[in-house]
């Protein structure tokens, strides 16, 4: 499992792990979440999507994290089979967009959770 080390926007620098299959994760949301995007997604999604989407979108905003769906089965409801569907959700609906992230090795599967696909349609 190699040992990705980035930096957060203060200029501090962390570590995470990431096996070579594992999503790699940015989180791009305001200092809190939008409450409107985010019932928009509620009504968008379906409930396993809509889980997932939260599990996500409440961690630290404007830093990468290594999803590990070993750790998502333990804090939510979701399954196998329902975790999959959801990410491939997620995927389809324009959530979660695959792209490069700054500091990541190009060979790493990264991607970006976005509070609505809207937003990283304007960006």
């Amino acid at each position: 499992m190699p040992a990705i080390k980035l930096y957060d926007c203060s200029g501090n620098q962390y570590t995470i792990k990431a096996t070579h299959n594992q999503k790699v994760i940015y989180i791009h949301r305001g200092k809190t979440i939008d409450f409107k995007l985010n019932l928009k997604a509620m009504s968008e999604l379906s409930a396993d999507a809509y889980m997932l989407y939260m599990y996500l979108m409440v961690r630290q905003k404007d830093k990468v994290w290594a999803l590990s769906s070993k750790e998502v089965f333990e804090s939510t409801a979701l399954k196998k089979r329902t975790y999959m569907k959801a990410v491939a959700e997620l995927i389809d609906k324009q959530f979660l967009i695959p792209g490069p992230i700054e500091g990541v090795d190009k060979n790493v599967c990264t991607y970006h959770l976005w509070e609505s696909p809207k937003v990283w349609g304007s960006a």
